[in-house]
């Protein structure tokens, strides 16, 4: 802006004035003009000031502007960051669900199995948030009986950590005891259930008929029907449980599965002997045999073998069900069956199968004790040892048909389910002609006729027919039971009868703990015996290593453990002596003495023990149970040391055994 100049001007008044009053007039004009310059220089500056301003604010808006632009760009930077966390985040919540879902599951699982298995049954609950798995015990009645919280467990399906959690619940601190009298004490075989097996009631069921057992609502006692398997560096393995789709027990070995338990042998000094079984270890008790893996840890449960052994169609033992046990047949239509033939028939599994060991047997007997407090078995249950029935057909039919039609009389000797053979003449079972028209097949049903016989319905692969061969009749003959038969008892323990009173009529075989025992045949085990001296003493072993396993053993033999021995007193050769008392030795429950005067079949164990000529250091095999025709010798504890370790014969068959993996020898 240009500078404005004020300029003295002259001027007149009309108004008359003093030379004072135009003196003081021109001085004040004088000073307006040099105050309008004075202004005017301020307003110059001002001007200046303002422009200054005026740049100043261009300045701080364009800074503004740019800080604006920075705001805003690390907004949007922030911004990606915390999309970014959002989206790890919604990743961390996606996978923190899968893992719960995962939980869930597998707890899903664990309890199908556990419901599946018994009466009792297990609830687990997993919290989502948190991942905890609760899990309730309930009794057949739905009653909680116990619970525990267990922190989330990143295991895989089946592994050991697996069962770990199943058999949680199970692990307290109970000991289940049974007091055994000796024989010089009580010749009745009745025992006396102690601590906290006390008052537990267990009566054997029935095909028609599920009875009272507390043991079914105790998680230890319980036992579920698996596949597993153990390869070749003695690593057991389950691979389904039944219920699973993948479950199958028509080709893949059966096994029933348990608990691991720990458990102690006794003499009170009061002439009695006490065994006890705990779940969790203790002072003085040591873990079932059954239970050691190969590096020596404890594995959460055992496992033994469902079925009696049979013959695949490759030719190898199998435990699978709706099979006739594998025994030998002339003609190649069993499998010989002998200690040392069954050591190649097992490796051609795997290294570590092996023939049922001793210490299965006793897990059986010692169980057997504790919930029906008897050490003489036929008094609960009788099994299979009077059925050898045989018979010819009261009618001919020149019709192909799957049956058979006999007197109402010899009908009566066939139970259904039973197993049946069909073939010519009245020979021993070893001959293929007994087999020639049906092998092992079962009676499915009877049908009484209107000229009152009976029309029995057999479940076999051919019709045939039941005229005459060359002369010779068709006869029908008494058979080992068929594996599968447990499933027509309404309990894990018991019988496939319809009547109690039949329970003990030892025609029927036995299911006990889910495992098929009694079925018509001995069972021979991966040990021997070895006659020690003169007396009729003898020792028996155990093979704990199936890969160290030989068809001649020595007592030095590696793999092999001393299991006990047996004295005959008084020595009577070539002869049945009834068993008096057990013993307990190295992890198995046998017989230890027998012939005692008195001894019989309802006196002490009540079972038989059959000892041939002696023989100073001859070996024979180790046989359990009994066959079709043993009567009141055959049972539980019943041992035949007659057979060398090659003999063979339709009454011998196996059960196979993943157990022989050698994990104590290889800790001692």
């Amino acid at each position: 802006m240009a500078k404005k100049t004020f300029v003295k001007t002259n001027w007149t008044s009309t108004i008359p004035a003093t030379p004072e009053q135009i003196n003081r007039m021109e001085k004040g004009i004088e000073d307006a003009i040099s105050h309008g310059n004075e202004n005017e220089d301020l307003i110059s500056e001002i001007t200046v000031v303002q422009n200054e301003a005026e740049g100043n604010i261009t300045t701080l808006q364009k800074d503004l502007a740019a800080e604006v632009k920075r705001a805003s760009e690390a907004e949007k930077a922030n911004k990606g960051a915390i999309d970014g966390e959002i989206s790890r985040a919604k990743g961390a919540e996606k996978e923190n669900k899968e893992a719960v879902d995962a939980e869930v599951k597998r707890a899903k699982e664990a309890e199908t199995a556990l419901k599946a298995a018994s009466a009792s049954s297990i609830e687990f609950e997993t919290n989502a948030s948190s991942g905890e798995v609760k899990a309730k015990l309930k009794n057949a009645s739905g009653t909680e009986v116990s619970s525990a919280t267990v922190p989330p467990v990143g295991f895989k399906k089946y592994s050991d950590e697996y069962f770990d959690l199943m058999f949680v619940l199970g692990r307290t601190d109970s000991v289940y005891s049974v007091d055994i009298p000796k024989w010089e004490t009580s010749q009745s075989g009745k025992c006396t259930k102690s601590n906290d097996n006390a008052g537990l009631v267990a009566l054997p069921s029935t095909a028609v008929e599920h009875r009272q057992d507390d043991y079914d609502s105790i998680l230890g006692f319980v036992t579920i029907d698996v596949n597993a398997e153990v390869d070749n560096n003695g690593a057991r393995h389950v691979t389904a449980i039944k219920g699973d789709p993948e479950f199958d027990d028509k080709t893949k070995d059966v096994f029933v599965l348990g608990m691991s338990y720990y458990e102690k042998w006794e003499d009170l000094g009061n002439g009695y002997l006490r065994y006890s079984r705990s779940f969790v270890p203790k002072d003085g008790f040591e873990i079932s045999k059954l239970c050691i893996n190969r590096d020596g840890t404890v594995q959460p449960y055992f496992l033994i073998a469902k079925y009696l052994a049979s013959k695949g169609t490759d030719g190898l033992l199998y435990s699978v069900k709706n099979k006739v046990p594998a025994t030998y047949i002339e003609k190649n239509l069993g499998l010989d069956i002998a200690y040392s033939n069954s050591i190649g028939h097992c490796a051609k599994r795997g290294k570590f199968y092996s023939i049922g060991l001793p210490e299965e047997y006793s897990y059986i007997n010692t169980t057997w004790f504790l919930k029906y407090a008897d050490i003489n078995s036929q008094n609960t249950m009788g099994g299979c040892f009077v059925y050898n029935a045989q018979c010819a057909v009261a009618v001919e039919e020149d019709t192909a048909n799957k049956y058979v039609i006999l007197t109402a009389a010899n009908a009566n000797n066939f139970p259904v389910g039973g197993g049946i053979s069909v073939g010519y003449g009245a020979v021993d079972r070893v001959k293929a002609e007994c087999h020639q028209l049906v092998y092992g097949g079962k009676v499915l049903s009877k049908e009484t006729m209107s000229d009152g016989n009976v029309k029995v319905n057999i479940d076999c692969e051919t019709p045939f027919k039941t005229t005459k061969s060359n002369g010779t009749a068709v006869y029908a003959t008494a058979f080992h039971w068929k594996s599968g038969f447990s499933d027509m008892v309404k309990g894990r323990c018991g019988e496939p009868c319809d009547t109690v009173q039949q329970l003990t009529s030892m025609t029927y075989p036995i299911v006990f703990q889910g495992v098929e025992i009694a079925v018509g045949a001995y069972e021979t085990q991966a040990g021997f015996s070895i006659c020690a001296d003169s007396t009729g003493k003898r020792n028996h072993y155990s093979c704990r290593d199936a890969s160290l396993a030989t068809s001649d053993p020595g007592e030095t033999s590696k793999g092999y453990v001393k299991i006990g021995e047996i004295v005959f007193e008084p020595y009577t050769k070539d002869n049945w002596n009834y068993i008096d008392s057990i013993n307990f030795t190295n992890g198995v429950v046998m017989a230890s003495h027998c012939g005692a005067e008195g001894s019989g079949t309802a006196k002490g164990v009540g079972d038989g023990c059959y000892m041939p000529e002696i023989s100073v250091g001859a070996k024979y095999e180790l046989r359990a149970l009994g066959d079709l025709g043993l009567w009141s010798y055959g049972g539980l504890s019943c041992m035949n040391l007659s057979n060398g370790l090659l003999d063979f014969w339709w009454s011998i068959g196996a059960r196979l055994s993943v157990n022989a993996v050698g994990g104590d020898l290889l800790l001692s």
